[in-house]
């Protein structure tokens, strides 16, 4: 498909291949979910709604500059790491840039003060999470 993008078969055969695909992990899926209903083990469900909730993904397979697929964390980490130190830009030891102020009014901040009482009753309205 990629080597010939304009062929109308490669093309409509591509997008059957992935709508069987789609349909077959999607029929699996419900498999799974109905195998753990019916084991009507709690415990086991919610592991798998925990799964779900809080999946977290690591890095997709990255390619590096030779378009060679890199699998390993490190070598990803490395992979990222050499990337953002080419589109850095050094520091040249001036000042930051001059940013406008976004308001007319002068706005100044004096003094802060923290009381124990101020602090006990917005401590009591935070939720325990």
């Amino acid at each position: 498909m990629k080597l010939n993008p304009n062929d109308a078969d490669l093309s409509a055969n591509y997008k059957r291949l992935v709508e069987e695909c789609r349909t077959a992990i999607t029929e699996y899926e419900c498999n799974q979910e109905a195998k753990i209903i019916e084991s009507q083990n709690v415990g086991t469900f919610y592991k798998y709604v925990n799964r779900k909730l809080y999946n977290s993904t690591a890095a997709p397979v990255l390619l590096d500059s030779k378009g060679s697929p890199v699998f390993a964390d490190h070598d990803k980490a490395e992979l990222f790491n050499s990337y953002f130190n080419s589109v850095n830009v050094a520091d040249n030891g001036d000042l930051l840039p001059d940013f406008p102020r976004r308001t007319k009014a002068e706005t100044t901040l004096g003094s802060i003060e923290f009381s124990t009482t101020k602090i006990r009753n917005v401590i009591r309205k935070l939720k325990p999470k």
